[in-house]
């Protein structure tokens, strides 16, 4: 976790991309071992981490590999595209949530700045993330607000109009918000980057991170 944020930023787009460009199920369960161990050394919940996965391959996972089953007709070579979807689809993952739970949100987006991306794309990921939030709390208070001042069972059609109603209602508060944010970020100087207050210098430990990435990235080159 002691990484500087730009050497976490490379190290791991790296490690997605082979991630993303082998079709070896051994290479892939052996990249998710050193995530895993990664993790491990990072002092990271693994139960959390777990979770967090599984909750994505349950979620993709059916998705992605029952139409290549159903393709294959449950052939030998349909079962095997089906299980190397699933364990990139386990080990890809892996790696963002290393990556997010080992730093955080507004030092991701100081590292992406100093990688050289324009800032109105991270001004953009810094407002969409907390209003993002907001969004979702906005949502939740209105259906307890509904709930709170229903009397007995509604009907199916009453629930989709509430559905509707509130779909509406919920993007207008939605545009008048941005609007008023951009008028208060103006108003108080905004001149579309937002001042990223942390810093760190590149050291050695994050050369070594590098370079072990470097190091992965060819194994799985040359046993793919």
């Amino acid at each position: 976790q002691a990484l500087d944020v730009r050497s976490k930023l490379l190290g791991f787009a790296l490690l997605i991309g082979v991630s993303t460009g082998t079709h070896s199920a051994v290479v892939l369960v052996t990249l998710f071992a050193v995530a895993a161990l990664l993790a491990f050394a990072s002092r990271l919940p693994m139960l959390t981490l777990g979770k967090r996965l599984a909750g994505i391959v349950m979620l993709f996972g059916v998705a992605v590999a029952l139409p290549v089953l159903l393709w294959g007709a449950f052939s030998q070579e349909g079962r095997g595209v089906a299980a190397t979807l699933l364990l990139r689809l386990l080990v890809i993952p892996s790696w963002v949530v290393l990556l997010t739970s080992t730093t955080r949100w507004s030092v991701l987006l100081s590292g992406l700045h100093r990688l050289g991306m324009p800032k109105s794309v991270t001004a953009l990921l810094s407002m969409t993330y907390r209003y993002l939030l907001l969004g979702i709390q906005t949502s939740e208070e209105m259906l307890l607000a509904r709930k709170s001042r229903r009397i007995g069972q509604e009907s199916a059609q009453m629930g989709r109009q509430f559905v509707g109603f509130s779909v509406v209602a919920l993007f207008g508060k939605t545009l008048s918000l941005s609007q008023e944010v951009h008028f208060a970020l103006v108003s108080r100087g905004f001149q579309g980057d937002f001042p990223h207050l942390t810093s760190s210098k590149w050291q050695l430990r994050d050369t070594l991170f590098i370079l072990f990435c470097l190091l992965v990235s060819f194994g799985v080159w040359r046993l793919s």
